[in-house]
Parts: C-alpha cells; sequence; structure tokens
C-alpha cells in the first residue's frame, strides 16, 4: 500500500502533464524536467549513448577550463567514473536524441519512487517494525520534504537516494542481529556490494562509513563476536569499496564559506542565492516533514520514546533523524532524510496504542484488527497530511527551451562557446550541443562572478574584454588581468556568445548580489543613493493613463512625467519608453532625490513598466537585452528572440592589454 501510494502520485502527475501538455511537452513531443540538474544526467547519457564514455560532455563544461585539464588527462574516464543514473538513462533510452533521453528520464520516476517505499519498508522491518515501517515509507516519500525532490519531471539522484540510505540500513541491522554465521557474512557481502551501488549512484564516501560505524556498534552489542565481525568487516568494505574513497567531507566546504578564496581574492559564495540550501525554522522543518507543526511535534514525541526504549537500535537510525539538524549548517536540502523517521515514531506510537489495547479488549476479532486499524490511521493521516496533490513547474518552459535549441543552427558548430547564466549551463548543452562557461556544478567558481559583474558594470568594452577571455583562456587569466598582471591581448580562436533571457530579469536579485562585490576588498559595492545590502532588480510597477496627459496612476500613486514625482515625492531619476527592445523616448529629471528609472516597455511583444536604480539601467546587460543598444565594437546581434532570448556575439578587441 505505502509503495503503492508512493507510485500513485508520481503516475498522477504525469497524467495532469498530458492533460496539459502545452506546458508540459515541447511541440514535437518532448517531455521537460523540473531541476536543472536533469539535463546534466542526460546529458552524460547522451554522451554515454554515443560515444560509451562521458569525455565530450565533460570538456563543454566549465569551458575552456575543463577541456585543457580533460585533453592533460591523455585517457578516456571510466565508465564507473559517470553517474549510475546516466549510465540506467544511456541504457533506457532507444536513441541518444534529446526526446528518446527526456522519455527514459520521465518513465523512471514512477518506478523508483515505488522502490523507495519498498527500501523504506524494509529497512524498519529489519529492525522488527514491519507495520510502523509501511507508514514511514508512505509518508517519508509523500512528505514535502522530499515529494518535490522526486516528483514527475525530476530527473535527479534524490529519486532513489533516500531508497539507498534506507536500505543500506536495514542491510547493516540484518548483518549485525543474524544468528546465522552463514548469513551474517552473506548479508555483510550483500550490504558491501549495495553501498558500492549506492557511491555509483550518489558519491558520497561519508555515508558508508557512518553505516559501518553503525554495523560495528549493533554487531558489538547483540553479539560480540570478534572474530565473526572482522570477516564481516572485510567484505563489508572490501565489497564496497570504502577504504579507497577517503571521508567525502572536507573542512572548506563551499556549503559552510560565506566567502570563497581564488589566487589570492575574495569571491562571493553563489551558494548564498540559492534558495533551496537556504536554512529554515525549525516548525519549519516539522511542517516538511510531517504535513504540520502538530503532527510533527507528535512523530517527534514517538520516536523519542521510541529511542529510549530501543536505545542500540536507534543509535543506527540516528544519521536518518540528524539529517534534518543540518538545516542549521548547510541548509534544508537534504532533510527529507529523516522525513521516514519522523512517520516512523508516529507509527510507533499509534502501534503502541493500538497493543496496548489488545490488552484490554476482551473479544478476541477486535484484538486481531487493533493493529490494522492502527496502520490505516497511518495512511489515512499521510495521504491527508501530504500534498498529494503537489504539481512542479517545468524549470524552463517551452518557449526558452526551443530559443536554446535555436542555437543549434544559429551559431558555429566548433570552437564557440556560450556566455549565460549559470542555470542554463546543463540545459543549453544538452538542447545545442555548445560548451558553456558555467553551470549548477561550477557555479561556486570565480566565472561565475565574472560574469555577474560583467553583466551589471557599465563599461560594455571592458564587459566584452573578460567574457572573451572567460571563453578563450578561461577564468583564471581574467584574475591575472584584475590583478594588473600585463599581457598582450591575441586574437581569439574561441567565438563566444552572451545569451540573455527574460528570466534573467526575474534573477537579477541574485545576479547582481553576486557581481555587486569587490573581490580585492572582499565587500560588497554600494549602490548610489540605497541601502548597503540593496541588490539591483526590476521591480514590477502598474501604470495606467489618466486625463491628464502629462500624469499616470502608477500602483495608486500618480506619477508625473514632468517632475518625476510619484506620489508626493520625486524620485524619479529618468523615464524611458523601448518598444519590442528598443528605446525609442526618455528624458531625465532635474530635481530628482533618489536614482531611480522607469523603463515602459510597450509594443505586441511585451508590456511592462519597472522601476529599476540607475546603475541597473545603465548596466550591460540592461542596455544590450531591453534596450538593444550594443557598442557595434564590442558586441553583434546575431539572434533576436526578444521578449524571451537575444544573442550578442562579442567581437574581438585589438591592441588592448589585459
Amino acid at each position: 500500500i505505502a509503495a503503492g501510494m508512493n507510485g500513485y502520485v508520481r503516475y498522477w502527475q504525469y497524467d495532469v502533464w498530458k492533460q496539459n501538455s502545452q506546458i508540459f511537452y515541447l511541440d514535437d513531443g518532448t517531455p521537460l524536467f523540473t531541476t536543472t540538474d536533469a539535463s546534466y544526467f542526460l546529458g552524460l547519457a547522451q554522451a554515454v549513448k554515443r560515444d560509451n564514455n562521458a569525455q565530450t560532455f565533460n570538456e563543454k563544461r566549465l569551458y575552456p577550463t575543463n577541456k585543457q585539464v580533460n585533453q592533460g588527462q591523455g585517457s578516456e574516464p571510466k565508465l564507473r567514473e559517470t553517474p549510475l543514473l546516466s549510465v540506467v538513462l544511456s541504457m533506457m533510452a532507444d536513441e541518444s536524441s534529446v526526446k528518446s533521453l527526456l522519455s527514459a528520464g520521465n518513465s523512471l520516476i514512477p518506478i523508483t519512487s515505488i522502490l523507495t517505499a519498498l527500501m523504506i519498508f524494509m529497512a524498519f522491518g529489519a529492525a522488527g517494525y514491519w507495520l510502523e515501517g509501511s507508514i514511514a515509507a508512505a509518508g517519508g516519500g509523500l512528505s514535502m520534504a522530499y515529494l518535490p525532490r522526486s516528483g514527475a519531471g525530476r530527473i535527479d539522484t534524490d529519486q532513489l537516494n533516500l531508497g539507498f540510505f534506507y536500505l543500506m540500513t536495514g542491510l547493516v541491522i540484518w548483518a549485525a542481529r543474524a544468528k546465522s554465521q552463514r548469513a551474517s557474512l552473506v548479508l555483510a557481502a550483500l550490504a558491501g556490494a549495495v553501498f558500492w551501488l549506492f557511491d555509483w549512484w550518489y558519491s558520497k564516501p561519508f555515508f558508508g562509513w557512518a553505516f559501518f560505524i553503525g554495523f560495528i556498534w549493533l554487531s558489538f552489542v547483540c553479539r560480540r563476536n570478534i572474530k565473526l565481525l572482522a570477516l564481516q568487516s572485510v567484505l563489508l568494505l572490501g565489497l564496497s569499496g570504502l577504504p579507497f574513497m577517503g571521508l567525502g567531507v572536507s573542512g572548506d566546504s563551499a556549503y559552510l564559506a560565506d566567502t570563497l578564496s581564488f589566487e589570492g581574492l575574495i569571491f562571493p559564495n553563489t551558494f548564498d542565492t540559492i534558495t533551496e540550501i537556504t536554512r529554515v525554522p525549525f516548525s519549519e522543518i516539522l511542517i516538511r516533514l510531517s504535513g504540520s507543526v502538530w503532527l510533527g511535534g507528535l512523530s517527534m514525541m514517538g520516536l523519542g520514546l521510541w529511542a529510549v526504549r530501543h536505545p542500540a537500535l536507534a543509535i543506527v537510525f540516528g544519521p536518518a533523524a540528524a539529517f534534518a539538524l543540518l538545516n542549521f549548517a548547510i541548509g534544508n536540502r537534504a532533510i527529507f532524510y529523516s522525513a521516514p523517521m519522523l512517520w516512523f515514531g508516529f507509527g510507533w506510537l499509534l502501534l503502541s496504542l493500538a497493543r496496548y489495547g489488545e490488552t484490554k479488549i476482551t473479544l478476541s476479532y477486535l484484538r486481531a484488527v487493533a493493529p490494522l486499524i492502527a496502520v490505516s490511521i497511518g495512511f489515512v493521516s499521510v495521504w491527508f497530511a501530504s500534498p498529494t496533490s503537489y504539481l512542479q513547474s517545468p524549470t524552463f518552459d517551452k518557449s526558452t527551451v526551443r530559443h536554446f535549441q535555436k542555437l543549434d543552427t544559429i551559431l558555429p558548430k566548433a570552437d564557440v562557446a556560450i556566455a549565460s547564466w549559470w542555470d542554463y549551463g546543463y540545459m543549453s548543452m544538452l538542447v545545442n550541443g555548445r560548451p558553456t562557461l558555467h553551470d549548477g556544478g561550477s557555479s561556486s567558481t570565480p566565472t561565475t562572478y565574472f560574469i555577474a559583474n560583467n553583466l551589471i558594470q557599465k563599461s560594455q568594452k571592458q564587459a566584452a574584454l573578460e567574457l572573451k577571455t572567460l571563453g578563450n583562456d578561461g577564468f583564471r587569466d581574467v584574475i591575472k588581468h584584475r590583478l594588473g598582471e600585463v599581457q598582450q591581448s591575441s586574437e581569439s580562436a574561441t567565438e563566444t556568445y552572451l545569451v540573455l533571457t527574460e528570466d534573467m530579469t526575474r534573477w537579477m536579485s541574485s545576479i547582481s548580489k553576486i557581481g555587486g562585490f569587490d573581490i580585492k576588498a572582499g565587500r560588497p559595492y554600494q549602490f548610489d543613493g540605497v541601502k548597503p545590502d540593496y541588490q539591483l532588480g526590476y521591480q514590477e510597477v502598474t501604470c495606467q493613463p489618466t486625463n491628464n496627459v502629462q500624469e499616470f496612476l502608477c500602483n495608486g500613486d500618480r506619477l508625473n512625467l514632468v517632475s518625476g514625482a510619484l506620489g508626493k515625492r520625486a524620485i524619479l531619476y529618468g523615464a524611458v519608453v523601448s518598444k519590442n527592445g528598443q528605446r525609442t523616448n526618455g528624458r531625465q529629471f532635474s530635481n530628482a532625490n533618489t536614482p531611480f528609472i522607469l523603463h515602459s516597455e510597450i509594443g505586441t511583444k511585451a508590456t511592462r513598466n519597472v522601476l529599476i536604480h540607475r546603475d541597473l539601467y545603465f548596466s550591460v546587460f540592461h542596455q544590450l537585452y531591453y534596450l538593444n543598444q550594443p557598442d557595434p565594437k564590442y558586441f553583434e546581434l546575431v539572434y533576436d528572440g526578444f521578449p524571451k532570448m537575444r544573442v550578442f556575439r562579442i567581437l574581438h578587441i585589438p591592441n588592448v592589454t589585459r
């Protein structure tokens, strides 16, 4: 039943996809996806399908740095070095086309959700709690912490990470408690082999060490047979490969640092702008894990009482419960590992009450059904407490994906690189095959800072120079330039194209938070006329004409186009009008006391009014994307898909030093 509940919700999600194909499918029937990382695994699968290895994919990432590194290695990467998910997708897909790969990836989601529920069920069954484990399996797989990470379109390792984690927990419990020596050795070997697969699926060696420590602990408690324990340990460690993996943790992890240091410069940590790794309040954790604060509190009480009564097993399950606490160290992305534990606590309370009731019930047939009634109450509670009608939108709408597909025919086939925001990195490579300067896996590198910084700066010449250098030589040469090391610029062999999109207007606060940073001083910029923590962004304003041709009604206040006053304050530095992404008119107000500009976009392609800081108005991004005013010495428009996308070729700048 628990597996069926989990599978049903995912199948229902795909039914909604089919009923709304205009949102979830491209025109040729290609399904979309709901995580930026989907394209990473699909891109690797495509390379494996074509070439039996992932070298071509890896060389296109973090271009040109990865190309230089991979070419220097001199050997093709082994299949074991490619994530197991990508290998599985390459085997499931009929061919290497994007449509075939995406169809295979989406067809896998309901299957892995069912497997995850069964694996959770087995973990608690290994400890002797089959009925409680069924409630944990249903609730853990449908919790708000996990469903968004394993729902329709979420082609990512998370779809089976939870299952593998609990399956390993169950196997070490079985191996530690088995009474037969032969069975204990077989189970230890099985645990090692399964972790080898788990590490291939999601390489986190510290998981394996946590399982091994739990196994040692429980073996001492249950058997205290040193010789048998030694034999089991050899099998488990040998087949898992743990001794050759290291610990898999680092004290300088980007998750723990506020800033990052490269070549003596201090860069902002891009992780600060990613919502899934932000810290959330404890009450929010309970809601995400169990649906409500009171139900979460009740579950915690049950889990705590069980842990007091069974401390030996509680220590083995301890890492799973502790993931919720990692929220306060690395953010909320890993709290879903704790969801089955809380639902187990709830199930244990229900079954404990049922078993207590059995001792008080005189009728035998009522005693027999008491546990089943408790489990039924558990399943019903899971269903109504979980977001069973949850549906996630595609990461990128079909129009954006289509525009990136067009780059396959617009851009040259060789010696080309795409500079855009990191969210597009994997997807762009998948649909047009061109190298990208950064992506989700390299978002914390200096490349992300340099792209963000050049998007919000005013000098198109400087932006063209550094973006061209990024595409030709990599971020280390840009760092040399920033440090004042002079070298002659030469003709670039790589054509670099700057891709700007409508999505980037929504991401501008994150872009400005990263790019608006002084990497020499190690602190954020101070924009004129605003608070120190101000971030550039596009503030939507609703404006309507009035009877007075010199006035508009904007967000309930009168905007005077003569004085620049909005309401009673002269807040506008200027006002600009553009039509279909081309500036048509504008004026500057002499008595404005704030640095804001009202930009009104009119025409058939887009209509909007935005209030922006003048630094954003004069930025490279706004001048190129919203006004189509590239300096012809530095940028050339090669594709105009406004308001979704504009693509500029970055021109070579002769006779300059960098």
